[in-house]
Order: structure tokens, then sequence, then C-alpha cells
């Protein structure tokens, strides 16, 4: 009787740990798949607009319907327009706030682009020559195929200051993306965009009788 209660025992047991086991995978899936509900449908809404028309009925439209396409690309256009600002316009005093600010613009290009500037000692070498690196950006083209579907291009000049010296190059950039989704609005990144792919494809020298 004994060894009739024990095995009763363990088999409630062994029932009540499966049970329990399947409980949480149960919840475990259903809160993965709630997440990602509730993801997608937050996406959504950041492309929608609710209007309310004179009639009184209400009118869902996408973000893009709102904001006309060349403002949208006036947007894009400042965005790229701040970090090339950012990032290859600087002093010794402003450098590193400058790079800390253009990186919260642009994705894994940033790092990279940054790491070459640790590797040419950029900061020691402004300091040494007290040189004041300037920028001039003479054309930005922007082609908006859709609200995620973005592209841009760079045509620059930059130019370094020592002294009475000075010497001036080519910073072209490459056709890169401008990404918006899963993007958000800070304080940092007022536009809610981030340049991706980006690539300077031409650093070559400017002579002066050539501007």
């Amino acid at each position: 009787m004994e060894l009739s209660n024990l095995v009763t025992y363990k088999s409630s047991f062994t029932i009540l740990r499966i049970t329990l086991l399947l409980v949480i995978v149960i919840f475990t899936c259903s809160f993965i798949g709630l997440y990602y509900y509730t993801s997608v449908e937050l996406e959504k809404a950041n492309n929608r607009v609710f209007l309310l028309e004179a009639s009184g009925n209400m009118m869902v439209a996408g973000a893009m319907d709102v904001v006309s396409k060349k403002d949208f690309e006036l947007m894009v256009e400042d965005h790229v327009r701040d970090f090339y600002h950012l990032f290859f316009s600087f002093d010794e005093n402003n450098y590193s706030d400058n790079t800390e600010r253009a990186l919260k613009l642009i994705g894994t290009s940033g790092v990279e682009l940054f790491d070459n500037y640790r590797r040419e000692n950029v900061l020691a070498r402004l300091k040494e020559a007290n040189a004041v690196v300037e920028i001039e950006i003479e054309q930005v083209i922007i082609e908006v195929k859709n609200i995620n579907n973005i592209r841009a291009q760079v045509k620059a000049v930059q130019t370094t200051r020592a002294g009475n010296n000075s010497i001036s190059r080519r910073m072209d950039s490459n056709i890169f993306d401008v990404i918006r989704k899963g993007v958000t609005r800070t304080i940092e990144n007022p536009h809610g965009l981030r340049i991706e792919n980006f690539v300077i494809v031409d650093k070559s020298e400017v002579k002066e009788n050539n501007r």
C-alpha cells in the first residue's frame, strides 16, 4: 500500500512538473508574440496620421501624405548637412564634441570613419599645428522613393588651415542610405533619421585655380 502511494505521489509530481513547464513555455511564447505584435502596431502607428474632416468623419493618412515629399526631402537634406558639418568641420576645441554629436546621426559607417580619425591621430595633429578644418558643401542630392527608401549623395570640399597655409581636398560621398524605420527622434537626432552605408569616394587634392 505504501509503495503504491509512493508511486502515485511520484507520478503526480512528474505531471505537476510537466504542467508547470508547459505553462512557462506557453507564457513565454505568448509574451514574445505580444511583444512582436505591439512593435509592428507601433511602427504602423508612426506611419499613420488621423485627420478630422469638416464633416466630422475621421480619416487615416500616411505620414508622407501629410508632409509633402519636398518638405521630407528638405528634412533629409538637413540631417545629411548636419552630419557633414559636424564630422568634417572642427578644430582642437570642438573636435570631440562635434564627432560625438555626428555619431548620433549615423550607423556603423560612422564608427569606421571615427576609427580612421583615431588611427590618423587627428586631434593630436590639430593641436600640434593649431589647425582649423572647414567643410564647404557644394551639393546634396536626395532621392526619396518612399518614406522608408531614401538615398543621398554629397559633393563637398574640405579645407585645412594652419597659420598661413591651407590645403583643400574633395570630400565626396558615395550614394548612401538614409534610414527612418526604427529610428527615434531625440534631442541629439531631431530628424529621427540614420545614415548607413556611407563611404567617402573622392579625397583628391583640390588646387586653388580649380575651385
